[in-house]
Protein backbone atom coordinates (compact mmCIF):
# COMPACT_ATOMS: atom_id res chain seq x y z
CA UNK A 1 0.00 0.00 0.00
CA UNK A 2 1.31 3.16 -1.16
CA UNK A 3 0.67 6.45 1.41
CA UNK A 4 0.40 9.81 -0.89
CA UNK A 5 2.17 12.72 2.07
CA UNK A 6 2.20 15.82 0.97
CA UNK A 7 4.80 18.25 3.21
CA UNK A 8 4.71 21.91 2.60
CA UNK A 9 8.26 22.77 2.78
CA UNK A 10 9.95 25.81 5.25
CA UNK A 11 11.55 28.04 2.55
CA UNK A 12 14.92 27.81 3.63
CA UNK A 13 16.11 31.31 4.26
CA UNK A 14 19.57 32.21 3.77
CA UNK A 15 18.88 35.50 1.68
CA UNK A 16 20.34 37.44 4.28
CA UNK A 17 23.77 35.70 3.36
CA UNK A 18 23.55 36.51 -0.03
CA UNK A 19 25.38 39.43 -1.76
CA UNK A 20 23.13 40.78 -4.36
CA UNK A 21 24.96 43.67 -6.59
CA UNK A 22 22.90 45.56 -9.20
CA UNK A 23 23.92 48.25 -11.56
CA UNK A 24 22.19 50.39 -13.02
CA UNK A 25 20.66 53.77 -13.78
CA UNK A 26 17.35 56.12 -12.70
CA UNK A 27 15.67 55.87 -15.53
CA UNK A 28 15.67 52.48 -17.34
CA UNK A 29 12.11 50.62 -17.19
CA UNK A 30 14.57 47.44 -17.06
CA UNK A 31 15.80 48.54 -13.83
CA UNK A 32 12.97 49.85 -12.25
CA UNK A 33 11.61 46.37 -12.84
CA UNK A 34 14.89 44.69 -11.65
CA UNK A 35 14.54 46.46 -8.34
CA UNK A 36 10.64 45.60 -7.90
CA UNK A 37 11.29 41.99 -8.10
CA UNK A 38 14.09 42.07 -5.68
CA UNK A 39 12.11 44.38 -3.54
CA UNK A 40 8.63 41.76 -3.73
CA UNK A 41 11.35 39.31 -2.60
CA UNK A 42 12.53 40.92 0.29
CA UNK A 43 15.86 40.77 -1.10
CA UNK A 44 18.51 43.69 0.12
CA UNK A 45 20.72 44.48 -3.06
CA UNK A 46 23.40 46.89 -3.38
CA UNK A 47 22.28 49.27 -6.24
CA UNK A 48 25.48 50.79 -8.36
CA UNK A 49 23.59 53.90 -10.11
CA UNK A 50 26.70 54.04 -13.46
CA UNK A 51 24.70 57.52 -14.85
CA UNK A 52 25.77 59.26 -11.80
CA UNK A 53 29.62 57.68 -11.61
CA UNK A 54 31.40 56.82 -14.99
CA UNK A 55 33.71 55.61 -12.82
CA UNK A 56 31.03 52.76 -11.74
CA UNK A 57 30.23 52.07 -15.12
CA UNK A 58 33.58 51.64 -16.06
CA UNK A 59 33.71 49.06 -13.08
CA UNK A 60 30.66 47.17 -14.68
CA UNK A 61 31.84 47.04 -18.18
CA UNK A 62 34.96 45.28 -16.60
CA UNK A 63 33.64 43.15 -14.08
CA UNK A 64 31.00 41.62 -17.08
CA UNK A 65 32.20 43.28 -20.42
CA UNK A 66 28.72 44.64 -21.04
CA UNK A 67 27.23 47.67 -21.37
CA UNK A 68 23.88 47.12 -21.48
CA UNK A 69 21.53 47.83 -17.92
CA UNK A 70 20.93 46.14 -15.48
CA UNK A 71 23.59 43.70 -14.95
CA UNK A 72 23.22 41.87 -11.96
CA UNK A 73 25.61 39.68 -9.89
CA UNK A 74 24.73 37.03 -7.39
CA UNK A 75 27.54 36.14 -4.88
CA UNK A 76 29.77 37.24 -7.50
CA UNK A 77 28.27 35.22 -10.17
CA UNK A 78 27.03 37.49 -13.55
CA UNK A 79 23.52 36.34 -13.76
CA UNK A 80 22.84 38.80 -16.53
CA UNK A 81 20.17 41.45 -17.46
CA UNK A 82 16.55 41.86 -16.70
CA UNK A 83 16.08 39.30 -19.61
CA UNK A 84 18.28 36.37 -17.61
CA UNK A 85 16.67 37.23 -14.16
CA UNK A 86 13.22 36.35 -15.24
CA UNK A 87 14.42 33.80 -16.70
CA UNK A 88 15.94 32.28 -13.30
CA UNK A 89 12.69 33.12 -11.64
CA UNK A 90 10.03 31.35 -14.03
CA UNK A 91 12.52 28.38 -13.66
CA UNK A 92 13.11 28.62 -9.66
CA UNK A 93 16.50 28.57 -10.16
CA UNK A 94 16.87 32.73 -8.51
CA UNK A 95 14.71 31.60 -5.65
CA UNK A 96 17.81 28.90 -5.07
CA UNK A 97 20.36 31.33 -6.07
CA UNK A 98 18.77 33.68 -3.32
CA UNK A 99 18.67 31.11 -0.91
CA UNK A 100 14.44 30.85 -0.77
CA UNK A 101 14.33 27.62 -1.64
CA UNK A 102 16.80 24.62 -0.99
CA UNK A 103 15.96 22.88 -5.01
CA UNK A 104 13.64 22.87 -7.38
CA UNK A 105 13.47 18.58 -7.23
CA UNK A 106 9.68 17.72 -7.22
CA UNK A 107 7.76 20.96 -7.37
CA UNK A 108 4.77 20.82 -9.12
CA UNK A 109 4.81 23.83 -11.10
CA UNK A 110 0.82 23.57 -11.57
CA UNK A 111 0.59 24.19 -7.68
CA UNK A 112 2.02 25.93 -5.13
CA UNK A 113 5.89 26.50 -5.74
CA UNK A 114 6.83 25.87 -2.24
CA UNK A 115 5.19 22.44 -2.32
CA UNK A 116 6.85 19.00 -2.36
CA UNK A 117 5.42 15.86 -2.84
CA UNK A 118 6.70 12.78 -0.98
CA UNK A 119 6.16 9.65 -1.55
CA UNK A 120 6.20 6.88 0.99
CA UNK A 121 6.07 2.60 0.67
CA UNK A 122 4.09 1.29 3.62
Amino acid sequence: MRTLLVIKKRALNLSKFVNVEVYCNASSEFCVLTRALFQQKGISFTEYCIDKDKALEEAMIHRCNNKTIPQIFINNNHIGGYDDLIRLDANYELDKLLGLIRDTVGYDNSDNPRRKTIIVDC
